[in-house]
């Protein structure tokens, strides 16, 4: 996932951005699920006071909460609350379960598809290096996937700043 804004004068517009082999590869539950745990996120960066860079506080953790979506960074009950990497698992019978099958189903399944010859047969490039920052004084080094790595000056975790890989099933990385 990534939240973009865009900007024309004084207007800004907010973007969010989901992976599209996600979009085929999970249930169209899960899928809106996950569009509206961004759209948490999306509500506290403009109403609330988001944590530190890619850390999901107890704000964002109350707003999943009204939402009928539980955060859990195992994504099933028994997980933290609030950390850098978190998910989420659905409240039976809570407002967006609810709301999900009130949904008119002409509008599920959505699909994804690339366009011919995107790849030309060959696989995605894997990637050897990525870019990891501290979540306090913006300090950034460079290193193989999935490193934990902590700041030297600030002994904070350093947050790995990576494209979904398709592995994930949303947000950043996060180094501990």
């Amino acid at each position: 996932m990534k939240q973009l804004r865009w900007e024309r004068g004084q207007e800004t517009t907010h973007e969010i951005s989901l992976n599209p082999s996600y979009l085929k590869r999970r249930s169209a539950r899960d899928v809106a699920s996950t569009l509206v745990h961004e759209m948490a996120h999306l509500w506290q960066f403009v109403h609330g006071k988001p944590g530190r860079r890619g850390y999901h506080n107890e704000e964002w953790a109350r707003k999943m909460d009204e939402l009928g979506l539980t955060p859990s960074s195992i994504g099933e009950p028994g997980g933290d609350r609030v950390s850098y990497r978190m998910n989420h698992y659905i409240v039976e019978g809570g407002a967006f379960a609810r709301a999900f099958e009130a949904m008119p189903r002409e509008y599920l399944p959505w699909t994804c598809w690339e366009p011919q010859g995107a790849h030309k047969g060959k696989a995605k490039p894997r990637v050897s290096k990525l870019k990891y920052t501290c979540s306090t004084c913006t300090a950034n080094a460079w290193g193989k996937p999935g490193l934990l790595l902590r700041c030297g000056a600030c002994d904070e975790a350093m947050v790995c700043e990576c494209e979904d890989d398709g592995d994930a099933d949303h947000d950043t990385l996060q180094a501990a």
